[in-house]
């Protein structure tokens, strides 16, 4: 009997040990979730590597810095990109492809109409300004566009 006793011992001790180990490595996501939209593949090292599929989100190779992903898009009616401007107030005029998509330009929200369209004034520093102006919408799609305007002193 007392030689049965430390077998059944180092049993419990083992499966605890081993319940232990797996629930650890389930909250690393080292197993993949079902219906996952994500491709995971294993390497040597157990490491996990994730490839986005093209679909999650294209990059607009333009000068202007578009990014965006398929199905939200902005379009900046004014002013041009890389304009010289001597006014330090600008008007930006765009419209994005989602009416009900929030637009922010320089961290700011910015109100759309029904059709999207969206206008605001900002306020230019001497030289070269940078200009964000992100979108998003409910089913998570994003866009962004960066302008340059660069803001000529008066003499």
């Amino acid at each position: 009997m007392k030689k049965i006793i430390p077998i059944i011992f180092f049993i419990i001790l083992a499966v605890g040990g081993l319940i232990i180990f797996l629930l650890i490595r389930k909250d690393k996501n080292i197993f993949p979730e079902e219906n996952s939209t994500q491709q995971r593949t294993g390497t040597a090292n157990n490491e996990a590597n994730i490839e986005l599929s093209p679909t999650d989100m294209a990059v607009n190779g333009s000068s202007t810095g578009d990014i965006s992903n398929q199905g939200l898009t902005i379009v900046i009616n004014e002013p041009a990109d890389k304009v010289t401007v001597s006014s330090e107030k600008l008007t930006i005029k765009g419209t994005v492809s989602t009416p009900s998509a929030e637009v922010f330009i320089n961290d700011n929200e910015i109100k759309t109409d029904a059709a999207g369209n969206f206008f605001t004034e900002v306020s230019l520093d001497e030289g070269e300004n940078e200009i964000i102006i992100i979108a998003n919408d409910e089913q998570g799609n994003y866009a962004e566009k960066t302008l340059t305007v660069n803001l000529q002193a008066k003499q």
